[in-house]
């Protein structure tokens, strides 16, 4: 039987029947995902957006994701109508939202956004533009463009815009905003807030909470315990060119500038009732005179939980935080402020007026116009309130709670096992103690957890009391 020889054609056909197999079972199925998860990103942002516009007019650009899982909008502008801010305009051009991945970002468009937060999260806004925005002297308590506290006090102007800093001879770079958020497996939760322009000055403010869970739900952040909280300042080319601009349009030397800013940062922060500590002020002036870098750190105390700072009243939260300032070449000085009466820059600028002419006469001073116009106070360091010492009973009995001030003092402990423990108090916390036990039972340190404690002794209660001024401030803190 002849065969029928092979079609010259056939094998020239074989590749496209690939290639639409692969278009048809790959390619489309794909090309329809991408349409959905499109769809879905620009429906979340258009409601998203859609709240503002109760308050504001709304313009925006074509909504995008990538695939390393950012979601946004090419351009923002946003203008409010609310009473006192109107004419002002927020002009924004990327705006992105950074997302674990591309993965999650699927997830969550198909099936919902999780309950538990993800292991990070970030906001980015590129070409960060503010027009219309109020001119009073609050506007300059950080500037926009800058990102420096008091930018242009004593200049003559209460703020720098963008074009003020081009004729500084500082470069016409993106003044850019992020925001992050990371969750570690250590059980930290981590925020950070940037503002910044390249080559002028950027400023970073970070919060540390440590959590014990290992997935967090966003109202489980407000019971965190605080850990770190820092805002830092720093140059990168900004003092150097708005010292030198400043001192042509106001002084005729750069000491005489950086007097007279000192000067106009401390009536600015007059005007809502603060007085700045004088090694405070010598510091700010110090960095804004030569750069470097301004950064406010804190010392939490170890039981202070972010819930507990929104009830503190002014004092309270300084002896909690305990913040201080570095800057660049100096030692450490304390973040203190004193409070006095609220005065606005004109009343200000009459005091002192009244107060030459009456120092001219002779006429002794006011205590609120002398206040007004003497150096600035060294602040004396808050003390911690005294509180008394629980005492023992007669036999030494005392409740678990009130073993702080006894460490170093030999006790003794009654467990709910019949067990009976003596030892020196080498560590007492809210969960548990330490007992360094006598060379006659082995002389290791034993940990004994409080719910197992029954009752507590102190051995030589009789004999000797704890110092009355002892500062139970760490020990309540465990």
């Amino acid at each position: 039987m002849a065969r029928t020889p092979p079609s010259r054609s056939s094998g020239r056909t074989r590749p496209g029947r690939w290639l639409w197999l692969l278009l048809s079972r790959v390619g489309l199925p794909l090309l329809a995902l991408y349409g959905l998860l499109w769809w879905r990103v620009d429906a979340t942002i258009s409601k998203e957006l859609k709240a503002l516009e109760a308050v504001a007019d709304v313009q925006r650009g074509r909504s995008f994701f990538t695939f390393d899982g950012e979601v946004g909008v090419g351009h923002l502008e946003i203008t409010p109508r609310l009473p006192g801010i109107s004419g002002t305009s927020l002009r924004m051009g990327r705006v992105a939202v950074e997302t674990p991945g591309f993965w999650w970002l699927l997830k969550a468009s198909v099936l919902g956004p999780p309950q538990q937060l993800p292991r990070r999260l970030g906001f980015n806004i590129a070409n960060l533009v503010v027009e219309g925005a109020p001119s009073g002297p609050e506007s300059g308590f950080i500037g926009t463009y800058s990102a420096m506290p008091f930018e242009a006090a004593g200049c003559g102007v209460n703020s720098f815009s963008r074009s003020n800093l081009v004729e500084m001879g500082l470069p016409p770079s993106d003044t850019v905003l992020s925001a992050r958020f990371e969750h570690s497996d250590a059980g930290m939760l981590n925020f950070s807030l940037d503002l910044g322009t390249a080559g002028v000055g950027r400023m970073e403010w970070r919060l540390g909470l440590a959590v014990t869970a290992s997935s967090v739900a966003a109202a489980d952040v407000a019971s965190g315990r605080l850990v770190n909280l820092s805002l830092a300042f720093i140059d990168e080319g900004f003092m150097q060119a708005r010292n030198g601009w400043c001192t042509d349009r106001v002084t005729t030397s750069l000491a005489d500038f950086n007097a007279l800013h000192s000067d106009a940062v401390r009536a600015l922060l007059r005007t809502v009732g603060l007085q700045p500590d004088a090694d405070l002020l010598r510091a700010f002036a110090k960095f804004a005179a030569e750069g470097g870098e301004f950064r406010i750190e804190t010392r939490p105390s170890a039981a202070l939980g972010l819930l507990q700072l929104g009830s503190m009243d002014g004092e309270a939260l300084r002896q909690a935080l305990a913040p201080y300032v570095r800057v660049t070449g100096i030692d450490p000085v304390r973040f203190a402020f004193a409070q006095v009466r609220p005065m606005s820059l004109r009343d200000q600028q009459v005091a002192a007026e009244v107060a030459r002419t009456r120092l001219e006469d002779g006429v002794p001073l006011d205590p609120e116009i002398e206040e007004v116009v003497s150096a600035p106070p060294n602040i004396p360091e808050p003390q911690p309130p005294r509180q008394e010492i629980p005492l023992p009973a007669r036999d030494g009995r005392i409740d678990y709670a009130d073993l702080g001030p006894y460490l170093g003092r030999e006790i003794e402990i009654l467990t709910i096992y019949g067990s009976r423990r003596r030892g020196e108090l080498v560590n007492h916390a809210q969960a548990r103690l330490v007992l360094r036990l006598p060379p006659s039972e082995g002389g290791f340190d034993l940990t004994v957890p409080a719910e197992t404690v029954q009752t507590v002794r102190v051995l030589d209660a009789a004999a000797i009391q704890p110092d009355s001024s002892t500062d139970l401030t760490d020990a309540q803190a465990n």
